[in-house]
């Protein structure tokens, strides 16, 4: 798999409506790293979807999804190209006690019956903290999305 590289364009986003539009394009996108593989492996939709996002400026990443893409390199070169990538888009700051955050709502999950890994929980608790979205394959954030935290999962 050869890894391309993200073009920005600034083609407007195709909604229903004009407050939805608007609304839609406000809204930062926490880009997690399911839907990133599936964006590079050329999965049409999630191209596309992806690119939509691009074109609305709306793509968000963190430290963790960087990291996470990174270790899933097969060569330099495709090190150097995620890398390089990756920089063309906001990262979210990672604010004190977070992670601690993460943990507490690691527990109240466990405590309803649903067992989620804490970097589930830290991507959600940072969404939440910056009125984000989540774009993800992972079907874990919508177990997340059902108990207390309400995220937009697209």
């Amino acid at each position: 798999m050869e890894l391309r590289k993200i073009e920005q364009t600034t083609a407007g986003w195709a909604g229903s409506s004009m407050a939805e539009t608007k609304r839609a394009e406000s809204t930062p996108i926490l880009t997690d790293t399911s839907a990133w593989i599936s964006f590079f492996r050329g999965d049409p939709k999630v191209v596309e979807q992806i690119k939509s996002l691009i074109r609305t400026d709306r793509i968000r990443i963190s430290s963790l999804i960087i990291a996470e893409l990174l270790q899933g390199a097969r060569n330099d070169a495709e090190l150097k190209d995620l890398a390089e990538s990756m920089e063309a888009f906001p990262r979210f700051p990672e604010p004190p006690g977070i992670w601690d955050e993460a943990g507490k709502l690691s527990y109240r999950l466990r405590r309803k019956g649903v067992t989620l890994g804490l970097a589930d929980c830290y991507l959600t608790v940072l969404a939440k903290i910056n009125g984000a979205g989540i774009y993800t394959l992972d079907l874990n954030f919508k177990k997340i999305a059902k108990q207390e935290i309400k995220i937009e999962c697209i």
